[in-house]
């Protein structure tokens, strides 16, 4: 195993994985990953279900947590280009709608200038998604 921290090249990673392909483990390392496993606490225990009362306790932890105010500031934390995964900022969100309102563009050829699905512009137009622009 490589040391923490050290990436393989994708032509290395390749090799090993065709090296590896349909290669049986010795009854030696079988044993040593059994004995690894047998540590954990559900081990040999298929099927294992979560008490009534475990679940009732996630349950309870959930309530107190997500209150109205988290919600709140969870949705204002996450809002526009400041959730990860957008792909779109506030200045090209104006330009969509711009341009779609001038009728010279229409939904597909704006989702596909800008990377984006058909719906999505759809959203953005009918300002279902970023109200706040």
């Amino acid at each position: 195993m490589p040391p923490k921290g050290f990436k393989h090249r994708s032509e290395t990673i390749k090799k090993m994985s065709l090296k590896l392909t349909g290669r049986k483990r010795s009854l030696q390392s079988r044993i040593k990953q059994s004995l690894t496993l047998k540590g954990h606490k559900f081990w040999g225990k298929s099927g294992h279900k979560i008490t009534g009362q475990a679940l009732q306790n996630m349950r309870d932890g959930w309530k107190k947590r997500y209150t109205p105010e988290y919600a709140q500031k969870l949705s204002l934390s996450q809002l526009g280009e400041k959730n990860n995964k957008a792909v779109l900022n506030e200045f090209k969100v104006r330009e969509i709608r711009r341009k779609y309102c001038s009728g010279e563009y229409s939904q597909q050829s704006l989702a596909s200038e800008y990377g984006v699905k058909r719906p999505t512009i759809a959203d953005i137009v009918n300002k279902r998604t970023w109200t706040h622009i």
